[in-house]
């Protein structure tokens, strides 16, 4: 069962990584503000599988695991600051606009 899911690990972390590349070498990313946090979060979120794979199959301890995790965690907590920020801008917008529509109807 560990071997089974050290697999999926890998395939997760081998797909995730593919996505974010083929995001950045074929969509128009850098186009707009949701693009580039999408992109950052599909970024770090490779690094933090790929961290996860190589701990796994290589060793808990391989050799600046703990700096690497440390610089990959703090970069995933930053990258969610926009995402968040970009997150309540449309939600607050969305709800001005259903309530100018129901105003509207009136």
């Amino acid at each position: 069962m560990t071997l089974a899911a050290d697999i999926a690990l890998l395939a997760l972390a081998g797909m995730a990584t593919v996505f974010t590349l083929l995001y950045v070498i074929r969509s128009p990313w850098e186009k707009s503000e949701l693009g580039r946090i999408y992109l950052a979060k599909c970024a770090v979120l490779s690094l933090v599988l790929i961290q996860i794979s190589a701990a796994t199959w290589i060793s808990m301890d391989f050799p600046g695991r703990q700096p690497i995790r440390l610089v990959i965690y703090a970069l995933g907590a930053i990258v969610y600051v926009p995402m968040l920020c970009a997150l309540w801008r449309e939600q607050q917008r969305d709800r001005r606009r259903k309530r100018k529509e129901v105003a509207g109807h009136e």
